[in-house]
């Protein structure tokens, strides 16, 4: 069919207040292309439509079907072209095996310089296919593989709906916009919307992108097609490049699927995508990057939300941006319903190095899952580190199987002194609540949790143990709780300024001497099972040095007892498991060495026998160290044979005195930073009483 009008010169205004129509393609083995309604391969200064431009349907055909006109097609320049009215694409024609695809209602392989829609821009459906074929893939609202300077919506632009074929399957959803050229800005303030899929097909995307888009704005509405998955909001394709997207208030996202890339040297604001409206989904699988800052100024924040994500799914990467500041990788000042991170989320460098995550006062994020790397950045030369999550809101669930990492201060520069390490998680400030953490994998830092009377921590299953490592674990105004699970701790422990409790009901495992400034509490086992361990790994080190040092303990449930590698035990040995600085109460109910169970020597308080091995183990306290009492093990060839050096007072039970003053322990706290780097083991045996 012909194109209503077809221009290949130079036309300065043209106005449509009535019809502008392609013809329909004929009928033939192949069916015959529908005519554009307005074809521009030359010039047209001003294009202004308030009424109705459309494109020809294709023809039936017997082996196949005509492509479809578009409403207006650009192969030259067009420098404005605006709707008030309708503007459509053609229907695809009918195929005895293959529908025709629909055409765009604005298809653009050329320049048009501003493209403004108060009205109506529709792509034409698919046409339907044969018994074995398909129907044909719907119309783009607006298609563009040229270049469009500026496109503004403040009306419809709509993807059409995919052909059926006979046999109830059909062809996809087309795009509301479908870009694999440049769009510089486009801003949309009511409905961008993708076609529906027909049978078995895929919904359209909202905005579909494979190339590059500099600005997206929105404050309407920008949804995907219904189909067998529905179509994204927001598509950006592998290969494909938005440097900034905005969802004003106001706004609604359904969601977004980013494989290419957001941001990076594309950006040139504060945020790179930015949030204060709703989006339903946002998943990456590429890259969002925040802009680096310039001389002396900030460094962008990849992800910024001051609205509402039901879902933030990343396994690519998300990144803040270097500057003076370093920039957060995602920063959520509103609600984020659950986050889940299997590839890598981390701040800027800078003086001040970015967060990996930051939820700010007032913010709730309900369930933060890491399996990837969540790191605080790396600070500037003499700048601090970055803290991998940063909470002064609500986390009420923290899921780690993967690595949170505290960023490294900054080296000493011209006339600066080093940086100082960040923390790998900070939860703190009158509002600030974060609920249980599940760790199975690794937090590497300090851990500073302030204005909440508890923190529960879970450990792994198993052979799996959960890690803290790397720094000092504070509490500053409760207890701290290993719920249940296997942990390693080579973290000093300071809970309520000493003060506090620190309660084991799972397996804890020490392999270098660690601090516990409060009062350790083992929970107490039963006569046929032991649910709660104290791991101690022996070594060099543990001659000379207490392996714990708490302020006060309860002991019950098990003691077990590895060996360090490349470390075996003598006769006359004698190691320092732990040292109180007030009351030791209780008795170990279980003792293993090296997985085998050990039992009590009867008649002989204190010593222990363990399958496998020639020596005895003669566990007792003493109450002569210079703060309290101690437990010490002395391993024996015979039961006569017990060290002389060994200081023996009586069978593990209650000795010595008060817990010290907060002012005593800050001394002791500051005295073993630095203590760390923990060893793990296998899992829980019986014993024999």
């Amino acid at each position: 069919g012909g194109a209503g009008v077809s221009n290949a010169g130079t036309i300065a205004t043209l106005t449509n207040t009535g019809s502008i129509a392609g013809g329909a393609g004929g009928r033939a083995a192949s069916g015959g292309a529908g005519g554009a309604g307005v074809s521009n391969s030359g010039t047209i200064t001003t294009l202004t439509n308030s009424k109705a431009v459309a494109g020809g349907a294709g023809g039936a055909g017997g082996a196949g079907s005509g492509a479809d006109g578009a409403g207006v097609s650009n192969a030259g320049t067009i420098t404005t072209l605006t709707n008030s009215g309708s503007i459509a694409g053609g229907a695809g024609g009918n195929g005895a095996i293959i529908g025709g695809a629909g055409g765009a209602g604005v298809w653009n392989s050329g320049t048009t310089t501003t493209l403004t829609n108060s009205g109506s821009i529709a792509g034409g459906a698919g046409g339907g296919g044969g018994v074995s074929g398909w129907g044909g893939a719907g119309g783009a609202g607006v298609s563009n593989t040229g270049k469009i300077t500026t496109l503004t919506n403040s009306g419809s632009i709509t993807g059409a709906s995919g052909g059926i074929d006979a046999a109830g399957g059909g062809g996809a959803g087309g795009a509301g916009v479908s870009n694999s050229g440049t769009i510089t800005t486009l801003t949309n303030t009511k409905t961008i919307a993708g076609g529906k899929g027909a049978t078995g097909q895929t919904g359209g995307a909202g905005v579909s992108n494979t190339k590059t888009i500099a600005t997206l704005t929105n404050s309407g509405t920008i949804s995907g097609g219904a189909g067998k998955a529905t179509g994204a909001g927001v598509l950006n394709a592998r290969g494909g490049t938005i440097g900034i997207l905005s969802d004003l208030s106001g706004g609604s996202i359904s969601s977004i699927v980013n494989a290419g890339t957001i941001g990076g040297a594309n950006a040139a604001g504060p945020r790179s995508l930015g949030n204060s409206g709703s989006i339903g989904g946002l998943t990456n699988s590429g890259a969002i990057q925040g802009a680096n800052g310039a001389a002396g100024a900030n460094g962008g924040t990849a992800v910024w939300n001051a609205g509402a994500i039901t879902t933030l799914t990343n396994n690519g990467s998300i990144a803040g941006g270097a500057g003076a500041m370093g920039g957060a990788g995602v920063s959520n000042a509103k609600t984020i319903g659950t986050l889940t991170n299997s590839g890598t989320i981390g701040g800027g460098v800078g003086k001040t190095a970015g967060a990996g995550v930051l939820n700010a006062s007032g913010a709730t994020i309900t369930t933060l899952t890491n399996s990837g790397s969540l790191q605080g950045a790396n600070g500037a030369a003499g700048g601090n580190g970055g803290t991998a999550v940063w909470n002064a809101g609500a986390i009420t669930t923290l899921t780690n199987s993967g690595t949170i990492q505290a960023g490294q201060g900054g080296a000493a520069g011209t006339g600066l002194p080093a940086g100082s390490a960040g923390d790998a998680i900070y939860s703190a400030g009158a509002a600030a609540s974060i609920g249980t953490i599940a760790n199975t994998g690794v937090v590497a830092g300090n851990v500073v949790i302030g204005h909440q009377s508890s923190l529960t921590v879970t450990g792994g299953s198993g052979t799996a143990f959960g890690s803290w490592s790397g720094g000092t674990i504070t509490v500053g105004a409760g207890s701290l709780t290993f719920a249940s699970g296997n942990t390693t701790l080579a973290d000093n422990v300071y809970v309520n300024g000493g003060t506090g409790t620190v309660t084991n009901k799972g397996v804890l495992a020490i392999a270098s001497p660690v601090t516990i400034a409060g009062v350790l509490t083992e929970a107490s086992a039963s006569s046929t099972a032991t649910t709660d361990w104290l791991d101690v790994t022996l070594s060099s080190a543990l001659a000379t040095h207490f392996a714990l040092t708490v302020g006060a303990a309860n002991v019950a449930g098990g003691l077990d007892i590895e060996l360090a590698k490349g470390f075996s035990l003598s006769s006359g040995q004698t190691f320092d498991l732990l040292t109180s600085n007030g009351a030791l109460t209780g008795a170990f109910s279980a003792f293993d060495f090296g997985g085998s169970a050990c039992s009590a020597v009867s008649g002989h308080a204190g010593y222990w026998k363990c399958a496998g091995s020639s020596l005895y183990f003669d566990l007792t306290s003493v109450n002569s160290v210079p703060y309290g009492a101690a437990v010490d093990l002395a391993v024996v060839g015979s039961i006569a044979a017990t060290p002389s050096s060994r200081l023996v007072a009586a069978p593990l039970g209650a000795v010595g005195s008060a817990v010290p003053e907060a002012s005593t322990w800050a001394m002791l706290v500051a005295g073993f930073a630095g203590l760390g780097g923990l060893a793990r083991r296998r899992r829980l045996s019986s014993f024999a009483a």
